[in-house]
């Protein structure tokens, strides 16, 4: 099958191709090019395209940005970083100065979810419906659902996008005591998958008095998750003083999951940066405002 593809002379000496068909279509092309000679390289390292490192890291972000969301706050990063530059370079006060990188410092975990997924873990003891909510979320079977315990073994992702933001839901065993040395493996994941989330979800099934392990998950949960109560739509045989601190949901029928998501996403992002204020989105930021850019 052949497609057409446009090709345009944007000055005497370069050109640019546009086509259909998303990276496949672009890495067929990329592999004609190579094979007639021409150098193929990143865009990160076409340093005659850019009129700075700046510009260039910029640029290369944008082509990484996971939604158009975060594309919209990647695009004017280099005109902002050229702005700051000069500003900070003019600036004489070196107390203003710190006050200034302390500000532009304060979304560094925001920035580098522009290009990376926020991590949201989701756990909880059994057959307590991690697997059914990850499906509910997804829209379709991401995770196996079986009323035998203990089937989840692995971390199960999935990335999605809530409200135009990149997220990543992982689907974790079970946490419980057990001899079976595979399900011992699936526990010790889910404990690091917990450790390097940005939030859990902590789940608990609403259908069956507190269980030990419901519990020992309670107290061990960090402070910023979120507690939920699945299997609202059975018969809840939880104390009332407990259903207080739960969010209630039901992930067979889909009641409560809308809000809960919303609650997710303003976790996630309680705020969003000032308008006009260049993003901490290389590592190398502060170099920019140090090293003159060429």
């Amino acid at each position: 099958m052949s497609e057409d593809v446009v090709v345009c002379r944007t000055s005497p000496d370069s050109l640019e191709i546009h086509c259909h068909g998303g990276n496949v279509a672009v890495d067929r092309i990329l592999e004609s090019l190579a094979a007639i000679g021409v150098e193929v390289v990143p865009a990160s390292q076409a340093e005659w395209l850019w009129n700075s490192p700046v510009d260039a890291a910029c640029q290369s972000l944008l082509q990484r940005a996971a939604t158009q969301r975060t594309a919209l706050l990647l695009v004017d990063q280099a005109e902002l970083w050229a702005r700051e530059i000069e500003r900070f370079r003019q600036q004489a006060d070196p107390n203003r100065r710190q006050s200034r990188l302390a500000e532009i410092a304060a979304w560094e975990s925001f920035a580098r979810h522009l290009t990376e997924p926020w991590n949201v873990v989701l756990c909880g003891r059994p057959n307590a419906g991690k697997s059914s909510l990850m499906n509910v979320i997804a829209g379709f079977a991401r995770s196996i659902v079986h009323a035998v315990a203990g089937t989840t073994r692995d971390v199960v992702t999935y990335e999605t996008a809530i409200d135009g933001w990149p997220v990543r839901f992982s689907d974790t065993a079970g946490l419980r005591e057990t001899a079976d040395p595979l399900e011992c493996q699936g526990v010790q994941r889910t404990h690091s998958a917990i450790a390097a989330a940005d939030l859990v979800i902590g789940l608990f099934d609403l259908s069956e008095p507190p269980t030990p392990e419901d519990e020992q998950l309670w107290r061990e949960l960090p402070r910023s998750a979120l507690r939920i109560g699945n299997k609202s739509d059975l018969e809840i045989r939880w104390p009332a003083d407990r259903l207080n601190e739960v969010e209630r949901i039901s992930a067979r029928t889909g009641e409560g999951v809308p809000n809960l998501l919303a609650r997710l996403r303003d976790r996630l992002v309680p705020a969003l940066p000032p308008p006009g204020l260049p993003l901490p989105i290389d590592p190398a930021w502060r170099t920019w405002l140090e090293v003159p850019t060429r």
